[in-house]
């Protein structure tokens, strides 16, 4: 690690797991000379290593970039209890046959899963999934792991996920999405967007394609070739055509409502973290620490989990949002007539005592598939699916809307060259198309120059 470093590891209660960790990460702030804190957070990953590894790459891309003469920065590592979305070991070449998908579903509920009783009964529902009793049993199992939708929450899990009649949720969840909706991949097709594979370190797609190549769809998909047709939208299975689903669609789909449950449990979970854990974390930083400054910094569900802590500690000198994968409303006022977003006091005078970077990008296909799913699961209108006119969008796509602290004109992330006009109190979406490929490249130097000049702003300011 190029700057000093401490890591400190939470619950999923947001309790301390090691009170140790705690007191060793106020000693290296309180150390002489010190002037800046970040702390860091990783999202989607129950791999502590590769956690560290992303923390380990994001420092030296920062150590790469100008910084004032007078920051002395340290850096606390988050580390919390993520699932992961989906396994990309279990990325299978070609269509899957019946018994391939009861595996694959099976390992999926072995990988997600924490309640082992739970985990149990849905592994034995699987080769049954196909009748009305074994589906309706599957999901009133997930409703179980379902968390109660917080007060004023702008994206609840829909209704047909939480009470809607399972058969319908199954044959939705088994249709495809047309390709044309969701974001091309660089240089590919749409298929390719539709979590066919993890190329470049990103995360992978709610359950990973089977299709091979660009026919891979989210939930499975068989699509044959590259290019895959229709058959390999959202939800799509190996026939994809018109009529009832066959069972390989219903595996799929029941992968599907599989991985929106985690989802939904993920997104609570690193509020919970945030808004208890790294917020009490923050206070005792302030008090021991009085004259550092405090940065946050979190990426994917990490983003929320920062926000969290913003939202109950202040001030915060500034917050970075790494291709957040939370409501592009969730810093809105007033975004549907009479709600603001869950986080809006995050920006309430003197709260935020630096700016706010978001980096956002049509590429995110990981963050884009998310939101197509719960998007399509509320029936929502399919030529916005996951867009900036969805209900249902994501920050790391759209950016934030509806947020008057928002910088106008829209701004872009730029070169390790470039320079920022930030601003305290503001919030500055950062179109990053041209530097993030994927969820997951957000350790690039051009990303640390934004979140450096970010930091450096109280230095310039005072």
């Amino acid at each position: 690690m190029r700057f000093p470093f401490a890591k400190v590891q939470f619950r999923s209660d947001g309790e301390l797991h090691d009170p140790a960790e705690r007191q060793r990460a106020l000693d290296m702030v309180r150390a002489p000379g010190v002037t800046d804190v970040l702390l860091l957070s990783h999202g989607w990953n129950n791999d502590m290593a590769a956690a560290e590894r992303l923390y380990e790459k994001l420092a030296e891309s920062l150590d790469e970039v100008r910084r004032p003469p007078s920051m002395r920065l340290a850096v606390i590592g988050v580390l919390w209890p993520s699932v992961r979305w989906a396994e990309p070991g279990l990325l299978a070449g070609g269509g899957l046959g019946a018994d391939d998908g009861q595996a694959l579903l099976r390992a999926e509920i072995e990988e997600t899963v924490e309640d082992a009783e739970i985990a149990t009964a849905l592994q034995a529902l699987v080769p049954d999934l196909h009748s009305p009793g074994a589906q309706a049993s599957f999901l009133d199992l997930l409703r179980r792991s379902l968390p109660a939708p917080a007060d004023g929450d702008e994206e609840p899990p829909p209704s047909l996920l939480t009470d809607g009649d399972p058969e319908a949720a199954f044959d939705l969840a088994a249709q495809p999405l047309p390709l044309g909706l969701l974001p091309e991949a660089p240089g590919g097709a749409a298929g390719d967007a539709l979590g066919g594979g993890t190329a470049g370190g990103a995360a992978p797609g709610l359950s990973g394609g089977a299709g091979g190549g660009a026919g891979g769809g989210l939930n499975g998909g068989s699509g044959a070739g590259s290019g895959g047709g229709a058959s390999g939208g959202l939800g799509g299975g190996a026939g994809g055509g018109a009529g009832l689903p066959s069972f390989g669609d219903v595996l799929h789909a029941g992968r599907l409502l599989l991985n929106t449950t985690t989802y939904f449990t993920m997104k609570e979970r690193a509020g919970t973290v945030g808004s208890v854990g790294v917020a009490r974390l923050m206070d005792d930083l302030a008090a021991q620490a009085p004259g550092v400054r405090r940065h946050l910094a979190g990426h994917s569900f990490g983003a929320r989990l920062v926000t969290a802590a913003a939202q109950r500690h202040a001030p915060v000198h500034s917050v970075s949002l790494l291709q957040a994968a939370f409501s592009h409303y969730a810093l809105a006022t007033d975004y549907s007539g009479t709600k603001d977003g869950l986080f809006r006091n995050v920006l309430s005078p003197g709260r935020l005592a630096g700016p706010m970077v978001i980096t956002h990008t049509v590429n995110d296909r990981a963050v884009g598939i998310a939101y197509a799913i719960i998007s399509r699961l509320a029936q929502q209108n399919a030529s916005s699916v996951g867009g900036p006119d969805d209900s249902y969008g994501g920050i790391g796509r759209n950016g934030a809307l509806r947020t008057p602290q928002v910088s106008a004109p829209p701004d872009e992330l730029l070169p390790t060259t470039g320079e920022y006009d930030f601003r305290a109190g503001r919030v500055y979406n950062l179109r990053s198309d041209d530097f993030i490929h994927d969820h997951g490249s957000v350790t690039g130097r051009e990303v640390a120059n934004a979140m450096m000049q970010a930091m450096a702003l109280s230095h310039r300011d005072g």
